[in-house]
């Protein structure tokens, strides 16, 4: 399932993508600008969310749903996704039970476990892009489902017409929450440190806005201050599971049988102070900046987008919002929280920021 659509996962393709995403990045900063004049109190992990659903849906799609402009989730997307979350992260202890509820739970609440919805959405919207591609008789600019109907074209057998609407479903179904929670906890950390944001704020003096993928990469205390804050806060909150192959695995010392589920929670192996320090349980960006044999190691644990073969194959396409958004929040707002509390979070599966609320302050560059 995943070869066919790696094309659209490339380095070289997500430069194309570019354009997309600073479309996005126009449209919050405008939106952070009105509220800033307003002196209103917004949940920032909402407009994270919504955020998030355009870039995905424009890279996807070469079209917005909306989010940004109306403030809302215009399609119902984000609602039917939370709420498959929390059936998920609540049968998957009880996976057995899982045909039967999920079939049940599907006709007495529509939106709730099954995906249908989003699905018969996706369906749509792929089916309207490669519409508009035919009659055009190409793109100006090449969007994830254009990219691959092109392969599709040239190449039936190696790229099917079923190809062309997963690609453009697994971005929404997947890169829609996890980039959110990313993004938020990065705000969240970074203007709890000062020292650090102050730090970051000097390294991007200077560079150009919309900023590149390129310049963003080459920026060691960016990409430090974004790590960092996928290590305290990775978005996935449960095990990442792996079946042990045949003949069995010792794993720390203890044998388990071939066909049993193993796995670590990303928390716990981002908290391993043996590898990330005795400060592990604390936001320092500066650990990444250290001796590149101890940073070497740490990436051996980093697990926020899986590890191995099942890596996620989306990441880049985090990366590369999380890498446009940030420097210009950077540059041009300071968050202002309701309370000096900590956040509040919810794990379904992925854990997510409650309500936080804060004031957005512009600032000059």
């Amino acid at each position: 399932m995943r070869k066919p659509i790696a094309v659209t996962y490339t380095t070289s393709f997500l430069k194309q993508l570019e354009p997309f995403v600073d479309n996005c990045v126009s449209l919050l900063k405008r939106r952070f600008t009105e509220f800033a004049r307003s002196g209103e109190c917004v949940d920032i992990g909402h407009w994270m969310q919504l955020f998030s659903l355009d870039a995905i849906s424009e890279i996807s799609f070469g079209e917005r749903f909306g989010s940004i402009e109306t403030g809302k989730d215009p399609q119902n997307i984000i609602a039917v996704l939370e709420n498959f979350l929390i059936y998920a992260a609540r049968v998957g202890v009880y996976s057995e039970w899982h045909p039967f509820l999920f079939r049940a739970n599907a006709l007495l609440n529509p939106s709730g476990a099954d995906l249908s919805y989003v699905r018969a959405f996706g369906v749509a919207a792929v089916d309207a892009r490669v519409e508009k591609v035919l009659k055009d008789d190409g793109v100006s600019a090449m969007d994830t489902v254009s990219k691959l109907l092109a392969e599709h074209q040239a190449n039936p057998e190696r790229v099917s017409r079923f190809d062309v609407l997963h690609g453009g479903l697994s971005n929404i179904g997947a890169g829609t929450d996890t980039t959110s929670i990313s993004l938020s906890a990065v705000v969240y950390h970074l203007w709890r440190n000062p020292r650090y944001l102050q730090r970051v704020r000097e390294e991007l003096k200077g560079i150009s806005s919309p900023i590149t993928y390129d310049q963003a990469r080459n920026i060691p205390y960016l990409n430090a201050v974004i790590k960092e804050a996928l290590r305290v806060h990775p978005a996935a909150g449960l095990p990442i599971q792996r079946v042990v192959p045949k003949g069995g695995r010792t794993i720390a010392g203890r044998f388990f049988p071939a066909g049993t589920l193993v796995g670590i929670n990303p928390w716990a192996a981002h908290a391993n102070r043996e590898v990330f320090g005795q400060d592990a349980d604390v936001y320092n960006p500066e650990r990444w900046l250290e001796e590149p044999e101890i940073v070497k190691k740490r990436d051996a644990y980093f697990m926020t987008f899986g590890a191995g073969s099942r890596t996620c194959i989306g990441k880049h396409i985090t990366n590369l919002e999380m890498t446009k958004l940030i420097p210009e929040l950077i540059m041009n707002f300071d968050f202002e929280p309701e309370t000096a509390d900590e956040w509040k979070t919810r794990n379904v599966w992925f854990v997510k920021p409650v309500k936080w609320m804060c004031r957005i302050k512009a600032r000059t560059p």
